[in-house]
């Protein structure tokens, strides 16, 4: 098991870039690893045999709160301290598993942080995700509603 350096590195700023690179990916059978804040301990931002390295960090985005459904839109490049004060702005609470971590790792790697036993862990506060698949596809898992007991629970 080693770990090696990149072959290329891009930095996307959205999810049709993002999915752009998924589709070329697939047909020239490159691996493409996805790179957050990189404060993660348990290594999945590393190449074990080069390839695209693919940094979500301009992706960092949080759109105003959803007051209906008391939730927050982020990208995955968002940082949790920007998140906690735009719940904090809103009048809602998001646990912080890690302050310089992003968004997309808390919730690729379900994180738990020393306040989980009290909160809960980052899938308990997901209510859905936007993906970008490795065909380049994208989709929608779930609903941004309070109560959706349709279907299965493919996001946890």
């Amino acid at each position: 098991y080693g770990v090696y350096q990149p072959d290329l590195y891009v930095e996307v700023v959205n999810k049709e870039e993002v999915s752009a690179i998924m589709a070329m990916r697939i047909k020239e059978n490159i691996p493409v690893v996805c790179r957050g804040a990189g404060t993660g301990l348990a290594g999945g931002a590393n190449l074990q045999y080069g390839g695209i390295m693919l940094s979500v960090m301009r992706m960092n985005k949080i759109f105003p709160i959803d007051r209906k459904n008391q939730t927050i839109t982020a990208q995955p490049g968002a940082l949790l301290i920007d998140i906690q004060a735009a719940a904090a702005a809103g009048g809602l609470f998001y646990r912080d598993p890690g302050k310089d971590a992003s968004i997309g790792g808390n919730v690729i790697t379900n994180a738990g942080g020393m306040k989980a036993v009290r909160y809960g862990l980052t899938r308990d506060f997901v209510r859905c995700i936007e993906a970008v698949m490795p065909d380049g596809s994208i989709m929608n898992f779930s609903s941004n509603v309070v109560k959706n007991t349709t279907g299965y629970d493919v996001k946890d």
